[in-house]
């Protein structure tokens, strides 16, 4: 008992202290707590290229975790953002790969002047052809043929021509000196790919909702890890944003120095000493490098945008991290609650029960109760964590009637146990025969009875010694034979065998002998026959019981030789054997007295 109560004390404290966490939890993780929390983010440099694609990349890849309407809005900002910030990366790489001076690595100019060649030689080629065209058109028919022949061979000239160029501007590509090239490439690409992403519409998207006080432990779990992977890359994005920025602020200052001063400050010497075609050369590069620069401040105020966006978003996702992570405290908090509950009320039936510690019917009933508890604990703290299955009714149906089926048995003889604990059923003590099994009970269990064996009544009736055990079942089902009541009262007999021969037997006669037994019997069980009497006539609900006499009677039938007189009388079971002790007794000296001279045998028999 005092085992008990330590395990409940130390199971109350754990409780109470985990609620308290809980509490805890909740505090940090509301609004007010967090209204003046900042996030901090991680720096991480992007790739070089000549390009840099990643904005629209990863505001496409983002754009596809939008869920909520706000999500949505600024899923639709950032997709524009970036879009127009790699367009505007494009335009301003063809710009600056135009202005680009002369490569002075030798093999860049041998690719230079071979692709020069080539090109020269194509435009050669191709004025040839038209050339021909034009004369073939004026041509008569004899010079027409020969025209003909020479336009073939200038075509197919210009095939060969034409794959000599390609063959020189890749050479020049590889060599790193035609970055124009390159860069008009990726812009056909790009313009040639869905390169903008569908934004979903915020107004198709219906309102969120905080989770239901019911969901599982799962769902919160999983809404909070889904949150908390959200805001990781959200977060991710913005420190790419912001390392973006800072290289397109660091190549606007690079260029600023290096291209677009200098030749504003030159520009106005080359006017006056060139002529008007070499100021209006320096404008035209003085224009261009204005438009570079504008390009820069553009894309500047792009990412500047994007990095605010993703910020915003961020703080999104971490109000919702937050609000999944105090969903998931409540389910802790829940689950903690139903065991502090369990264990308040472990504590108040032990008390309750503390009262009879003698009682065994008693501490059997509590240790049913707190089986029963612990599995109703068990039972809600599997549904706080997993939820109720889908088909709940259906399910709970299939597994009640294959739990019934599977342990009928089991249940029937747990049944059976209320039956025997009520009031017409045994108790520990009684003498009871169970499916021709008799003997006196000495434990009734919440599944078995257990019988210490004994002989038949009406032979020796004393324990054999063996225990006996019933599945309980026995109540419901069968039937059993209880001989004991509260005073433990039961019919017993005893058997006289009168010789034939005898003066007592010729002189006084049978019947006053028998009648003489009657009276010492009646004499001997007075007491118990009162006491009996009075049990067996209490009234059963409301309804008084049939006529009931206690009284021995005897009965008397020939016998060969002699008459056998048979005595019949109620007795304790605890006290049988020295009543009947006591009648053989006194019954062999009246028979003495009367000059009997033979034995007496007497047995015994429950009524």
């Amino acid at each position: 008992m005092t085992e008990g109560r330590t395990i409940n004390r130390l199971l109350l404290g754990a409780a109470v202290a985990l609620l308290a966490a809980v509490g805890a939890g909740l505090v940090f993780t509301s609004d007010w707590w967090n209204s003046q929390s900042r996030s901090s983010f991680a720096q991480r440099r992007s790739t070089a290229a000549l390009i840099d694609e990643t904005p629209l990349t990863t505001a496409q890849a983002l754009a596809q975790m939008a869920e909520t309407r706000g999500e949505a809005s600024l899923s639709a900002q950032s997709l524009k953002l970036a879009d127009r910030e790699v367009d505007l990366a494009f335009d301003q790489g063809l710009r600056i790969a135009a202005a680009a001076p002369a490569s002075h690595d030798p093999k860049v100019r041998a690719a230079q002047k071979k692709v020069a060649e080539a090109t020269a030689q194509v435009q050669a080629t191709q004025n040839q052809i038209n050339s021909l065209t034009r004369q073939e058109a004026s041509a008569t028919a004899a010079r027409k043929a020969d025209l003909d022949q020479q336009l073939d061979l200038a075509k197919a000239q210009l095939e060969i021509d034409q794959d000599d160029l390609g063959d020189a501007q890749q050479a020049l590509e590889d060599s790193g000196g035609d970055v124009r090239g390159q860069i008009q490439r990726l812009v056909n690409e790009h313009n040639a790919s869905e390169h903008t992403t569908e934004a979903r519409n915020p107004s198709s998207i219906p309102p969120s909702t905080p989770l239901a006080w019911t969901a599982s432990m799962t769902r919160r779990w999983s809404e909070w890890s889904k949150w908390r992977g959200k805001r990781k890359q959200l977060v991710q994005a913005q420190s790419e944003a912001q390392v973006a920025l800072a290289a397109i602020q660091q190549a606007r200052a690079q260029y600023e120095n290096g291209g677009a001063g200098a030749n504003s400050e030159s520009a106005p010497m080359e006017a006056g000493e060139s002529g008007d075609a070499s100021a209006a050369a320096a404008l035209r590069q003085l224009a261009e490098e204005k438009k570079i620069l504008t390009e820069y401040d553009q894309r500047i105020e792009a990412e500047k945008s994007l990095g605010e966006v993703y910020g915003r978003w961020a703080t999104l996702a971490a109000n919702h991290q937050r609000s999944g992570l105090r969903s998931v405290i409540e389910g802790f908090g829940l689950i903690i609650v139903i065991v502090l509950i369990e264990v308040l009320i472990r504590i108040w039936v032990a008390k309750l029960f503390s009262k009879y510690p003698e009682r065994r019917r008693l501490r059997t009933m509590r240790t049913m109760a707190e089986v029963v508890l612990d599995f109703a604990a068990v039972l809600l703290i599997l549904l706080v964590i997993f939820g109720p299955p889908n088909q709940f009714a259906t399910v709970i149906a299939l597994a009640t009637a294959g739990l019934t089926v599977a342990l009928k048995d089991f249940i029937v003889g747990f049944l059976g146990w209320f039956v025997l604990m009520g009031k017409n059923g045994i108790r520990v003590g009684d003498w009871v025969e169970i499916n021709g099994v008799a003997g006196q009970v000495v434990d009734i269990g919440l599944i078995r009875t257990v019988l210490l064996e004994s002989g038949n009544w009406t032979e020796a009736g004393h324990l054999t010694g063996r225990r006996v055990s019933f599945v309980n079942g026995y109540a419901i089902e069968g039937h059993y034979f209880n001989y004991s009541t509260s005073g433990q009262f039961l019919w017993d007999e005893l058997t006289i065998v009168l010789p034939a021969a005898g003066a007592w037997l010729v002189g006084q006669g049978s019947m006053a002998i028998v009648r003489e037994i009657q009276t010492v019997v009646a004499e001997e069980t007075a007491e118990v026959s009162r006491a009996a009497t009075e049990e067996w006539k209490v009234k059963e609900h409301g309804a008084p019981m049939a006529a009931f006499e206690s009284t021995p009677d005897v009965s008397v039938k020939p016998a060969n030789p002699g008459l056998e007189v048979t005595v019949r009388y109620v007795s304790r079971a605890a006290e049988r054997y020295a009543i009947k002790a006591r009648l053989n007794h006194k019954i062999v000296q009246l028979l003495s007295n009367a000059g009997a001279t033979a034995p007496v045998q007497a047995e015994t028999k429950p009524a």
